[in-house]
């Protein structure tokens, strides 16, 4: 099942998932190095938030760039060299699925860069809210991990599948090694 921005708020408010947040790198030593390139459209950083949050109450580490001070306020050629830099340096990409983002110059480019730099097994698919069939049924999208949400707990499915089958913890767990 896709996760809906409301059930995605009420992952990352949930008061369990704060306090781990705050406590993550001491509860989930094995996730120390585990960080997360986000990427995402600027017309989601409500949803950004909401998966920093959840993430972090999984003991990640999420890197958003528009919280990156050191890149430059207009894009640049600069920002596209510094971009592939911090997709690179952390340890997964985590490409965060909406209309929004489908409809992104930037976000299917992150991608690619992503794809050639981490390959498969570091890069996931977070679907979130109505996204359209047209945009789900992208062939290239189908060749990552996604991240599902079943009975109140998020999985990973395999690429191309639609049942989940790993908990987002044991991927993370498994993908940051």
């Amino acid at each position: 099942m896709l996760l809906t921005e409301t059930r995605l708020r009420t992952y990352s408010s949930h008061p369990i998932l704060r306090n781990k947040a705050a406590a993550s790198l001491k509860n989930y030593a094995y996730l120390a190095d585990a960080t997360v390139f986000l990427s995402h459209s600027s017309k989601d950083k409500r949803l950004a938030e909401y998966v920093k949050t959840v993430l972090g109450g999984q003991g990640i580490s999420v890197y958003i760039d528009w919280q990156d001070s050191e890149l430059p306020a207009k894009a640049t050629r600069q920002t596209a060299k510094a971009l592939k830099e911090r997709i690179k340096e952390h340890k997964l990409f985590l490409l965060l699925l909406t209309n929004n983002s489908a409809e992104s110059r930037w976000v299917p480019w992150e991608l690619g860069i992503a794809d050639q730099a981490k390959g498969l097994q570091q890069t996931l698919i977070f679907p979130v809210g109505q996204v359209s069939s047209h945009v789900m049924g992208r062939t290239y999208l189908q060749l990552y991990h996604h991240i599902r949400d079943l009975a109140g707990e998020l999985r990973v499915a395999a690429p191309g599948r639609t049942t989940s089958q790993v908990a987002l913890r044991e991927f993370l767990q498994e993908a940051a090694r």
